[in-house]
């Protein structure tokens, strides 16, 4: 039978509990220098990955280079695990040697007598000094581990190598894990994970939004097979634009996809001057139909962004009001318009509707047909509509035309109101059949004037009767013509029909005969005065719409007084 071991006192197990902690703060000691070796290899690779070594480098260098951290970090692992773990000894002579205690208690407390049992007196004496040993054994503390590195690093470059470690980290930012994948990638795209991916999308000057960003520099790597974002929402016909940083070989393209994520067309890539394409940035156009964009790098996924496009809306315009007219030749139209972004342009479209055929049984009492080709008509009088501004809380507004010395006025016509907004969609009116306004004459002369430039501006094959007409209203001047500059306007106007039958001479005729019927009627400047007035207003009216500065109003106000007592007088 074997013998049993006798039970260890508390001072005993306390004591071995200590020799235990001494022997594990040794052993920290022993290993964390050689930690060092593993962690500055390490950091060297990050630093690497940081200061973008990887893209640098052909796929050749890249695994050699690749290959040597693995084997410089599986060295410096090696080495630090093959570190020796400290005897017991080690550790009695470590808590001696830092708890400051004299004669070395532990080792002492070792020891055994050499001779035979003791008789009483040696003993006595014997157990007497185990008790002071044991009173001693209870002052010994274990401290902590002291690796004392600064031994091998009498230049303290560690420190230097951490603080530049964690600065990397501020400058990378949110790229740092891109980065330090890019060192387990070989190939073309593999190369450019980790640089700096810059995408925005910039919607229509119109829209009045701001660009959005969708890539920052933090995505150059980003999982094709993560879990999409929520789609961005852009209006319709946003540009965006791709742009990356280094590797001029590389080239970026653009793909558009539909709902299911598959392509739709051939990809989009930028050219230069040159006609090459260019590497480091890509434009495109997102429109209708579109549910995402992917930006390829020689024909391989790099990022891709899922979109919202929000279409444009067609605009609308309509009549609020009754059309007023006034017997100075000139009308007032009240509409109100709606666009999602706003209007660029907004007219009046008029077009010249047929005379009524008459009564068959008075047919005998007008003229033949005319017959011959027939010279081009007049165009239609240009109306531009007031369009109100986009930020305007009603749509309703008006806009006042004065269209009397026009040919048309006093015609059968029909008017259609046309707005066009930026992107390019029409909105159209209700037609509305009326008689365009037209100046009211009274005296005998002027509308004899107006009744054959009427004539003439409805079809110029009358241009013989006219001449007809004109030379019986000048052959007995005396009496009813008693301003010369008329009957020898008139008289002009006679003369040139005759000689020249060009459209450029007629549209001439038209525009004189129109100014003598105005100097008939008013007797003399008048028609001067307020036609500068019916200027100075349109003038003023457009620059408030513009928003001029309160220089160019202020002189427009002034120049309007002074037209309006000129036109008073």
């Amino acid at each position: 039978m074997s013998k049993r071991k006798p039970a260890l006192t508390a001072d005993e197990r306390s004591f071995n509990r200590k020799i235990r902690w001494s022997r594990r703060a040794i052993y920290i000691e022993r290993l964390w220098p050689r930690l060092w070796a593993l962690i500055s290899v390490a950091g060297l690779f990050v630093l690497a990955s940081f200061f973008g070594l990887w893209p640098m480098l052909d796929e050749l260098t890249h695994i050699g280079v690749l290959t040597a951290f693995a084997v410089a970090g599986a060295s410096a692992l090696l080495f630090a695990l093959l570190t020796k773990w400290p005897s017991r000894d080690e550790a009695v002579h470590r808590l001696e040697q830092l708890a400051g205690v004299r004669h070395r208690p532990a080792s002492t407390y070792s020891d055994t007598l050499s001779s035979a049992p003791p008789d009483g007196t040696t003993a006595a004496i014997w157990n007497a000094h185990r008790e002071r040993l044991k009173q001693d054994l209870n002052k010994l503390q274990v401290t902590p581990p002291v690796p004392r590195t600064d031994k091998y690093d009498k230049f303290a470059l560690r420190v230097v190598f951490t603080v530049v470690l964690i600065a990397g980290f501020v400058f990378v930012g949110d790229a740092a894990k891109d980065r330090l994948w890019a060192a387990f990638h070989a190939g073309t795209i593999d190369q450019i994970r980790g640089l700096r991916l810059d995408a925005w999308v910039t919607p229509p000057p119109y829209t009045r939004r701001p660009p959005i960003l969708v890539a920052d520099g933090a995505i150059a790597a980003q999982s094709l097979e993560a879990k999409p974002a929520d789609p961005v929402e852009v209006p319709e016909n946003s540009a965006i634009v791709v742009r990356m940083g280094g590797k001029p070989e590389v080239a970026l393209a653009l793909e558009y996809l539909d709902s299911q994520g598959n392509p739709m067309g051939e990809p989009v890539g930028e050219e230069d001057e040159a006609g090459q394409a260019t590497v480091n940035q890509v434009k495109g156009v997102i429109g209708l139909g579109v549910s995402g964009v992917r930006v390829t790098a020689n024909g391989a996924p790099l990022a891709s962004w899922s979109f919202s496009v929000i279409a444009d809306q067609a605009p609308t315009v309509k009549f609020t009001k009754e059309i007023e007219k006034s017997r100075r030749g000139s009308m007032k139209l009240f509409y109100a318009i709606k666009d999602d972004y706003g209007i660029a342009t907004a007219e009046a479209k008029i077009e010249r509707l047929p005379l009524e055929p008459g009564d068959p049984k008075t047919s005998w009492a007008r003229r033949e047909e005319l017959k011959g080709p027939r010279p081009p008509l007049t165009r239609p009088p240009r109306i531009s509509l007031r369009v109100p501004p986009p930020n305007a809380k009603k749509p309703e507004t008006w806009s006042f035309h004065d269209i009397g010395s026009h040919p048309w006025a006093g015609m059968p016509v029909r008017l259609t109101l046309v707005v066009r907004d930026h992107a390019g969609h029409t909105g159209r009116s209700k037609s509305l059949d009326m008689v365009l306004p037209e100046r009211a004459f009274f005296n005998p002369l002027a509308r004899a004037v107006l009744e054959q430039r009427r004539r003439l501006v409805f079809d110029p094959r009358y241009r013989d009767l006219v001449i007809q007409a004109l030379d019986a209203l000048t052959l007995e001047p005396d009496g009813f013509i008693n301003d010369k500059a008329v009957y020898l306007g008139l008289r002009s106007v006679r003369h040139r029909l005759r000689n020249d039958r060009s459209r450029r001479t007629i549209n001439s005729a038209i525009d004189q005969m129109w100014h003598l019927a105005l100097r008939i009627e008013n007797g003399g400047g008048l028609s001067e005065a307020e036609r500068r007035l019916r200027e100075i207003q349109e003038r003023l009216s457009k620059a408030i719409e513009r928003g001029a500065s309160q220089k160019e109003i202020a002189e427009l106000m002034r120049q309007l007084r002074q037209a309006l007592a000129q036109f008073l007088n």
